[in-house]
């Protein structure tokens, strides 16, 4: 009879520790959970520089300044704070307007085929380790590819001729995306 009460005293202490170690394990399993959604892609969707009328360079003068000033922009090389990878659309033009940048990072440029804008947003989107993404379009597609990246329209005054217009995309992994237009 003695054992069997002092049984039931042992169990009566070890229940509530073992409730309690199983709590904390589930709080701890959803706070992880909870932190590994919450981060959220950032896609920055450039324009092309202008392009040369005549030549053999790709950008004229003031496209190529327009490069030096995505660079310079995005270029400052500190890592967790910089870009982690870029794409472009394969052409000339948008080649030449990531080398500056690409070339202060010291990042490979991506190349997707041009004219499909939903494959390049899904390169990028996609790509590992890559956190923070530009994406370098031409501007008759450039509405498509921050649609397809945003998921819905962006909002824009002009469908893709303004050079000095980008789009910077918090795309979250549970959520909407947010759009930011700015000028540089």
């Amino acid at each position: 009879m003695k054992k069997t009460y002092f049984s039931l005293r042992r169990r009566a202490i070890v229940t509530p520790l073992w409730l309690a170690t199983l709590a904390l394990l589930a709080v701890v399993g959803f706070s992880t959970w909870v932190w590994n959604t919450a981060r959220s892609r950032i896609v920055v969707v450039v324009p092309s520089a202008a392009a040369q009328t005549g030549g053999s360079a790709p950008l004229d003068s003031a496209g190529l300044l327009r490069a030096a000033r995505l660079a310079l922009l995005f270029g400052d090389g500190a890592k967790r704070t910089g870009i982690d990878a870029i794409f472009v659309e394969d052409s000339p033009r948008s080649r030449a307007t990531a080398a500056p940048l690409a070339e202060r990072l010291g990042l490979a440029i991506r190349v997707v085929g041009a004219g499909d804008p939903a494959a390049l947003a899904r390169r990028a989107l996609r790509s590992p380790g890559g956190e923070r993404v530009l994406i370098v379009a031409d501007g008759a597609s450039l509405p498509a590819v921050v649609a397809a990246v945003a998921g819905r329209r962006p909002p824009s005054r002009d469908e893709g001729g303004d050079r000095g217009v980008f789009y910077v995309i918090g795309v979250p992994r549970i959520g909407r995306t947010n759009v930011l237009r700015l000028r540089y």
